[in-house]
């Protein structure tokens, strides 16, 4: 599809019509300021990233909502996912049951709650504080390293 720009409009880069320049949401980083989707477009597309992320929108930008973009995008973990899984743990490591929390500050990132998934899979297994989620890193997720482990410390 070919792009047309003028002075009064621009073509849809998704829908491929032409429209005029009010049709287009401000973007400071795009052509003559403008987004390059149409504001319908652009309503169809956050639409559809709700309806299957569960978070408010892509273009949106907010520190707590990142770590839940990131997650989703990493592990295709949801924010409704991810909440349902730190409820059935009650706010504890799977591990070591100390109290985790769904966000923190730079200053807390040891409280924070980590995702631990199986490598090979993908699947979710649960979520970990970040000692117990750094011990499973450094044994590979191995089982037979961790009973060898089990047993020297029996």
């Amino acid at each position: 599809m070919k792009v047309r720009i003028t002075h009064c409009g621009r073509t849809c880069t998704k829908c491929g019509k032409w429209k005029h320049w009010k049709s287009f949401s401000p973007n400071h980083g795009g052509s003559k300021g403008r987004k390059s989707r149409c504001q319908t477009c652009c309503a169809k597309y956050k639409a559809a990233w709700k309806k299957r992320t569960g978070y408010e929108s892509p273009y949106y930008y907010n520190p707590s909502d990142n770590k839940f973009r990131s997650l989703y995008s990493l592990y295709k973990l949801t924010r409704p996912e991810f909440d349902s899984i730190y409820k059935r743990q009650h706010g504890k490591c799977a591990i070591c049951r100390r109290p985790i929390r769904k966000q923190s500050t730079k200053s807390e990132t040891r409280r924070s709650a980590f995702v631990d998934h199986d490598h090979k899979t993908g699947r979710v297994r649960g979520l970990l504080c970040q000692r117990c989620n750094c011990a499973l890193g450094l044994f590979q997720d191995d089982p037979k390293l961790l009973k060898r482990a089990i047993l020297h410390v029996s």
